[in-house]
């Protein structure tokens, strides 16, 4: 595994974060009322690792949340841990614009200017009129 979290478990683990700011509880404070210790919650609020469905609907008791949301999110990162999913490839920057080819008439890159005298083809061209080229 590449070591980045699955986005389902960030989002959760931020959410956690969330609720537990609110309740004004340090990590001691939130191990002290809760079944978790803190090192478990530092996993949890951390992404590392997934909270028990159980341990969720604590904290959401603490801060006063109904849990139906958290517990949708724990699911999701659960399932997302299960089937990882591949990130799309960030894209990627536009290259350098293409060279314009040599007019075949006269061997020379059309350039603002350019004229070729030995062929009507490449003047035309050189002029921005290709209807006649």
């Amino acid at each position: 595994m590449s070591g980045e979290l699955p986005l389902e478990c960030t989002h959760l683990a931020r959410e956690l974060a969330g609720l537990r700011a609110s309740t004004g509880l340090s990590l001691a404070g939130l191990a002290a009322r809760t079944t978790a210790s803190k090192s478990s919650w530092q996993r949890y609020l951390g992404g590392t690792q997934i909270p028990p469905p159980e341990l969720v609907t604590e904290l959401c008791a603490l801060a006063g949340e109904p849990p139906a949301r958290l517990l949708a999110l724990r699911e999701l990162a659960e399932l997302s841990r299960r089937h990882p999913q591949p990130r799309p490839a960030p894209p990627t920057p536009a290259g350098p614009a293409p060279r314009p080819r040599p007019d075949p008439a006269c061997g020379r890159s059309p350039s603002p200017g350019h004229a070729c005298r030995s062929s009507v083809t490449c003047f035309v061209r050189s002029q921005g009129c290709s209807q006649l080229a």
